[in-house]
């Protein structure tokens, strides 16, 4: 759904107060992922202040910790704050990576943390990451905005056996939600979980070394076209029950470990993925993963007269 869409439509904003910094990651952005527009601010304060007068400006955010004026951890407290922002993916540099220096960044609610100085193969995933999920945004975006209160049958089942198939029924099964584009990702990530982590069995440690060899979207293809898998999917239900809406995905798989995927980690915020659980636990009321973790049941709970 994003196959005529590219990295160069995005835009990026580096924030750094280190001229030598701030040129670095603008050629690597630009060359090694290529992103086109990237906009530089040397404090926090003036890219929030653009930000606020300009908001469509800005997909993914690149800010180093330490700035005068506005550090990057106040910028990252203040943008969330603000609910039109919640999408912008926000990516921290720091030279201080003491386990107390990584929690303090992780109460701001950044997405990702990357410890300097940093090289090109390390900044390469957490971007090829985010860049990939602003063009699925743009994509849900469109499809659903002014999109919502539709009365859902007494049953919905669909059905995915790709990861290819996953952005359409996400689309398809948000706009029974009264705000599509606050579940429509987290849909998406479920329904991605159960195909990747559960029918072709990619575990966390495989995929980490698949992303930073750049052969993980090779590899899945190919998994997903191998004779054992070929029959495999994730079965997705949606049913109301008075004002509730339930969301269920079931894979065929053998089940992982999703304990440490429920909330955003020290040790997660390192990771270039993990967040689809998290997600989910954002945009639904409840998240409950039931026997060995390949069946999945939210629940949304909707205001009187939305369902």
């Amino acid at each position: 759904m994003v196959a005529n869409r590219s990295f160069a439509d995005l835009n990026i904003m580096v924030v750094d107060d280190d001229d030598d910094t701030r040129y670095i990651a603008h050629q690597l952005l630009k060359k090694a992922c290529g992103f086109e527009h990237i906009r530089e601010f040397t404090e926090g304060r003036s890219a929030l202040d653009h930000l606020m007068e300009h908001p469509t400006d800005v997909d993914i955010i690149f800010m180093d910790r330490m700035m005068p004026r506005m550090t990057g951890l106040e910028f990252c407290q203040e943008l969330r704050k603000t609910p039109q922002f919640s999408h912008v993916d926000i990516i921290v540099q720091t030279g201080k990576t003491a386990w107390f220096e990584i929690d303090e960044i992780l109460e701001s609610q950044p997405d990702y943390l990357i410890r300097k100085p940093f090289l090109q193969e390390q900044l390469t995933p957490y971007f090829a990451e985010a860049g990939k999920r602003a063009l699925r945004r743009r994509t849900f975006t469109e499809a659903l905005t002014g999109k919502a209160d539709i009365m859902p049958p007494q049953l919905l089942t669909f059905e995915a056996r790709t990861i290819a198939e996953a952005p359409a029924i996400a689309i398809q099964l948000a706009r029974y939600f009264p705000r599509p584009l606050h579940v429509v990702e987290a849909i998406y990530e479920l329904i991605v979980n159960g195909i990747e982590h559960g029918n072709l069995d990619m575990g966390f440690s495989l995929k980490r070394s698949l992303l930073n060899a750049n052969t993980y979207e090779q590899c899945l293809r190919q998994k997903e076209q191998e004779a054992q898998h070929q029959h495999k999917t994730v079965t997705i239900h949606l049913h109301q029950a008075n004002n509730t809406l339930f969301l269920t995905l079931q894979d065929q798989g053998n089940g992982f470990n999703h304990a440490p995927y429920h909330t955003l980690t020290r040790y997660l915020l390192v990771e270039p993925f993990g967040r689809g659980i998290i997600k989910a636990h954002r945009a639904f009321d409840t998240v409950e993963y039931q026997g060995a973790g390949n069946r999945v049941m939210c629940s949304y709970r909707c205001s009187s007269g939305s369902v």
